[in-house]
């Protein structure tokens, strides 16, 4: 079985069903284990009387069915353990990338409160400057009408 394996960001719910066939997959393997176990420990019953030629090849052909199913259960399992590492180790880039995510979304966060207080702090600087502005456009304005009477009190005594 060949596995391609693509990094991406996974969703919430893909997470979910990815550990839902994990846990599939290890019930799975236990069901196969179990069965294999019960397989093995099956015991022969001791018989006082020599069995006839017939029962003989059936037990014969009953074993090799036997082993040809515990081969299958076998195979059946490595397979089984195969896909669940790899379940696992998806499981584990996907649980290292939502933790590095959240620490880049803290991160964020963090940024976002120190642009807004920067923010804030700009706003609070442009509204005392508009106030110096005003301000000195008032003093202008003053100046301008001072020097216009200087200017007409000169005219005056130029006249007189």
């Amino acid at each position: 079985m060949r596995t391609i394996i693509v990094l991406r960001k996974f969703t919430t719910g893909e997470i979910f069903c990815i550990n839902s066939l994990i846990i599939k997959f290890i019930n799975i393997n236990c069901m196969l284990q179990s069965m294999l176990f019960g397989m093995k420990r099956k015991t022969k019953k001791k018989r006082s009387h020599t069995p006839k030629k017939s029962k003989i090849l059936t037990r014969h052909r009953a074993l090799a069915v036997h082993k040809g199913q515990q081969n299958l259960l076998k195979e059946a399992l490595q397979d089984l353990e195969k896909e669940l590492k790899t379940l696992q180790n998806a499981k584990g880039r996907l649980d290292n990338q939502s933790e590095r995510v959240s620490g880049d979304i803290s991160m964020t966060q963090a940024q976002e409160i120190e642009l807004r207080t920067k923010i804030s702090n700009f706003m609070k600087k442009e509204a005392l400057l508009v106030k110096k502005k005003t301000l000195l456009k008032d003093r202008i304005i003053a100046l301008d009408k001072k020097i216009e009477k200087v200017s007409s009190i000169e005219r005056e005594l130029k006249e007189v």
